[in-house]
């Protein structure tokens, strides 16, 4: 994801990559997670995809006033509250979102609507990812069954191969089957949310953590 984010950042004029945080070596332009505080001066939003262990980096940035774009999963409540409380304050601003494709927080809309218009039918989720991907189910998958109040044994979760990701939501009663689906077809769709995210927080210093859907005004 780091070099997805790096190549959607090039495209374009508003921002630019000015540090990167790497746990295995640090160079010109790379530094260690234990020196971040060396280089705060040197950006102003920090975004992240790497894992929950990254949280340390994320508090100490939110706490000197960066703002934050996380897009990680598998994180805690603890964990999650603690960087609310950082980002708070540090009076910075955050976007914290299970998934930064925007067409999945479309289908996050489109499923609310389905849920107040099939009531009755039987539910399920399917979701697909990478055989390297840590959690299962993924946070969309968790996002999407809280959104229909769907226990967790109906969400199933396949990793294989180097499946970017699937998900698919089945509706299925009065003998009819209704789909709704989303296919990540490369790394691209969530960096260019991310990036995205990224543009949209300096403008905000609230002490508040924000989903991505007040990113795309459909909340």
């Amino acid at each position: 994801m780091g070099r997805a984010i790096a190549e959607e950042v090039a495209k374009g004029k508003d921002a630019k990559v000015t540090v990167i945080v790497d746990r295995s070596e640090e160079a010109p332009g790379i530094v260690r997670p234990e020196n971040i505080a060396s280089k705060l001066s040197d950006f102003d939003v920090i975004i992240d995809f790497s894992s929950a262990v990254s949280n340390p980096v994320l508090v100490e940035c939110a706490k000197a006033g960066k703002r934050i774009v996380v897009g990680t999963t598998a994180r805690t409540a603890a964990q999650d509250a603690e960087l609310a409380a950082a980002v708070k304050a540090g009076k910075s601003s955050a976007v914290m979102a299970p998934n930064f494709s925007i067409g999945m927080n479309a289908l996050f809309a489109l499923l609310s609507q389905a849920d107040k218009l099939l009531p009755g039918y039987d539910r399920e989720i399917v979701e697909e990812h990478h055989n390297q991907k840590k959690d299962a189910p993924s946070g969309t998958a968790k996002k999407l069954a809280s959104i229909i109040n769907l226990d967790q044994s109906k969400v199933h979760a396949i990793r294989a191969g180097e499946i970017f990701g699937e998900h698919e939501i089945i509706f299925a009663a009065n003998g009819e089957v209704v789909r709704l689906s989303h296919s990540a077809l490369s790394r691209r769709c969530f960096a260019n949310g991310a990036v995205r995210a990224a543009l949209w927080l300096p403008n905000k210093s609230d002490g508040k953590v924000h989903s991505f859907s007040e990113v795309l005004g459909i909340e």
